[in-house]
């Protein structure tokens, strides 16, 4: 799944990704959106090592 993610990245596209084990969202994503009971709740910016925006 590596690669294909690395793939995809070097054409700066967009992918969504599901997962529950952090170390692959931080090893892959750019960026983090957390849902909660289908709502956005926060986004993160790894780039930027900070919270983007977060619902209350």
């Amino acid at each position: 799944m590596q690669d294909l993610m690395e793939a995809v990245a070097e054409h700066e596209l967009s992918v969504v990704l599901s997962s529950h084990l952090v170390s692959d969202v931080e090893r892959t994503c750019d960026y983090v959106i957390v849902l909660v009971d289908s709502h956005v709740c926060a986004l993160f910016s790894y780039s930027y090592r900070q919270v983007v925006c977060s619902a209350e």
